[in-house]
Formats: C-alpha cells, sequence, structure tokens
C-alpha cells in the first residue's frame, strides 16, 4: 500500500492546494529545502473594503510568541521573520475586495496579517481583526503552485479553481 507524506501546511480553515510525497526522502528535501524548490505561490482572498493602492507589496517581520504564533507585524528585522506579499485587487463590490496574492515569502500566517496591516482583513478572521463574516469561513484559497521537483528537477504546476462563493 502507498503511503502519502505531507511535504506543507495551509493555515486552519484556508482552502487549496496540498502537495504530499510518496517517500520520506523527497519528503525531507522538500520540506527542509522548501524555498529551495518552489517557484510560485498565488492564493485568491476576499477581503473587508478596499485597499488604498489597486496593487502593491507589502514587505514587514512576522513575530511570533513562545507557542509559534504569529502575534504581529513589525518594521524591526531584529524582531521577526521577514514576510512579502504582492497584491492585485480584481474588484470590489458592496465593501469586499477580491484580491489576488503572491507570497515571496512563506511565513505563517503571512497573508492575513498584511491584508490586516493594510486595514482590509479576510472575512472570518477575527484573530486578524475581521469584522464580517458572511460566507462562514475564512475566504482565502491557495489556488495555483509551482515547484521543481528535487530528484526528477520537473517543473511541476498545480492549480485549483476558485470555489463559487469568492466571486464578489
Amino acid at each position: 500500500h502507498t503511503h502519502a507524506y505531507t511535504v506543507h501546511r495551509l493555515d486552519q480553515f484556508t482552502s487549496g492546494i496540498l502537495i504530499f510525497a510518496k517517500n520520506p526522502a523527497v519528503q525531507r528535501k522538500l520540506r527542509d529545502s522548501w524555498q529551495t524548490y518552489i517557484v510560485e505561490r498565488r492564493y485568491m482572498a476576499i477581503v473587508e473594503g478596499k485597499p488604498r493602492e489597486p496593487e502593491g507589496e507589502i514587505s514587514s517581520y512576522l513575530v511570533e510568541n513562545k507557542t509559534n504564533m504569529v502575534v504581529y507585524s513589525t518594521r524591526d528585522a531584529e524582531k521577526g521573520k521577514l514576510a512579502v506579499t504582492r497584491y492585485h485587487v480584481n474588484k470590489s463590490s458592496r465593501g469586499y475586495s477580491q484580491v489576488d496574492l503572491q507570497i515571496l515569502t512563506g511565513r505563517k500566517n503571512q497573508i492575513r496579517v498584511h491584508m490586516s496591516d493594510i486595514k482590509c482583513p479576510i472575512p472570518g478572521d477575527r484573530k486578524y481583526g475581521a469584522q464580517s463574516n458572511p460566507w462562514g469561513r475564512l475566504m482565502l484559497h491557495n489556488y495555483f503552485l509551482q515547484f521543481v521537483h528535487p530528484v526528477t528537477r520537473e517543473n511541476l504546476k498545480f492549480d485549483l479553481p476558485l470555489p463559487r462563493n469568492f466571486n464578489i
């Protein structure tokens, strides 16, 4: 029988693509050097409000507490780990915006914190300041993932349709 070995994670309540390895050796290579093999990660989010700029890049340092929970974002490089997120607003309607996001670093809760930093938290994300939850879920979906296989060097691309409720 076949086993599946988890390579990476999505934040709890985030939908989207997960990668599993077929054997522990490949799992270890990908896990230990994920940033080396990853080419591109894209997410779609519905956010409260509308970002001031239609597109941009958010860069900050994410600070975790002793239980590895991201507590806040800072400009102080001494205190946290660098996180960089690019965004593009696709459309806005009725107090919400659909935002396409590309993460250039893979920090825990990165998108959620960065959207909160620009005063556009993700609905359903009370931890980072959301005031609403009309969809009954966290409105964050990993729809595209591209990476290089650590053994075969094959360039692998995966995409996943958006859930129906991501259209505003």
